[in-house]
């Protein structure tokens, strides 16, 4: 009963919580001036997005094969259901369910246990982060290195009267301090890789300054993080993981420039990667269903800041229209693989599948 009460009040928090940030950004917006920007909109740009948001789905499934082949041999379609079908939790409710159910369904259809398909989930994260990590690498060195302008938080946003600007060496000051971070968790992950042993010596004498249980704590994790980077076969394995990982993000980076070109904004050529930085490190926090709200405020703050002469109405379409393809595409794929795959899915009810042996390799 507690539990269900906790759930209740989560939900209600995360749909109150769409809901303000739905106000938030048409409040002062004239509609017929957000209608106009949608008209003005070049399709034929729309529908060539369509390939680079298509093109990373596939490509995801070529990454994750790399980590979930390590348990025996798993189809191409078996990974491309389970990870359309947790695409479409993600799209649908809040918190990031969609990790969970990807699990869920891959146990189903593959019979690969299920303790291993949450931990493959988990490491498909982890090789997710590389692509990311030179797309956020790209987006704050432009940041140091151009010319910038300072960003102006709006008075609609502050409600003190005027607009609270936020200077151009405080922009680069954190974006130094974002590529010193950058460059740390690259050594980690190369030292963890090929120098576990030091690594976590180190970890546990840093960590037992402060507290011994905390020591504990962080080389327990250590551990699971290195067991994980070395469930590949072999460093070409890790290798081809972390290019269709890079792959994955060009496409996303592609999707963006394409939602540029089909509005005609002209921005500096490192907006579609400030953008995609943005937005990577919206959606990956747990909040609203459906990552309403979101998902459109990054896109927004780009725009208005990078882009010249974009108006608001003009930047809260873009980002309705970049939303709106997305979860096209996702609930689209999603509900035909969730069909397609429905009798293996369901034959023994969601949550209750009979249990599999172990018989994976490791």
């Amino acid at each position: 009963m507690k539990k269900t009460t906790q759930l209740t009040w989560q939900l209600l928090f995360a749909f109150s919580l769409a809901g303000l940030l739905i106000w938030f950004m048409f409040r002062d917006v004239p509609f017929s001036e957000f209608r106009k920007a949608l008209t003005e909109v070049q399709a034929e740009w729309l529908i060539v997005m369509l390939i680079p948001t298509l093109g990373s789905f596939v490509t995801r499934v070529f990454r994750w094969g790399y980590i979930v082949r390590t348990a025996g041999p798993v189809t191409f379609r078996d990974m491309f259901s389970a990870t359309q079908i947790g695409f479409l939790v993600n799209f649908t409710v809040p918190f990031r369910l969609g990790e969970v159910v990807r699990a869920v369904a891959l146990t189903r259809l593959s019979k690969i246990p299920l303790t291993k398909s949450i931990a493959f989930s988990a490491l498909d994260r982890v090789a997710d982060l590389f692509g990311l990590i030179v797309v956020v690498a790209i987006a704050v060195r432009s940041l140091k290195i151009y010319d910038i302008p300072e960003f102006n938080l709006p008075a609609s946003v502050s409600r003190l009267g005027s607009d609270i600007p936020v200077s151009v060496a405080l922009i680069r000051k954190v974006a130094f301090q974002t590529e010193l971070a950058l460059g740390g968790l690259v050594a980690l992950l190369v030292l963890v890789y090929l120098k576990q042993d030091l690594v976590i010596r180190v970890m546990r004498w840093m960590a037992g300054l402060v507290s011994k249980r905390l020591a504990e704590r962080a080389v327990g994790a250590l551990n699971g993080f290195a067991a994980g980077l070395h469930i590949f076969r072999s460093a070409g394995d890790m290798l081809k993981c972390v290019a269709w990982s890079l792959a994955t993000w060009a496409f996303f980076v592609m999707g963006i420039y394409c939602l540029m070109r089909a509005f005609a904004f002209e921005g500096p050529w490192y907006s579609v990667f400030v953008m995609q930085a943005l937005l990577a490190l919206a959606v990956s926090l747990p909040l609203t269903p459906g990552l309403i709200g979101q998902f459109q405020i990054p896109i927004i703050i780009t725009l208005l800041w990078l882009t010249p002469n974009v108006s608001a109405p003009q930047a809260l379409a873009a980002s309705f229209v970049c939303y709106a393809i997305n979860l096209i595409l996702i609930i689209a794929t999603g509900i035909v693989c969730v069909c397609i795959e429905r009798r293996r899915l369901f034959a023994f009810g969601w949550f209750t599948a009979k249990p599999q042996p172990d018989s994976s390799p490791g």
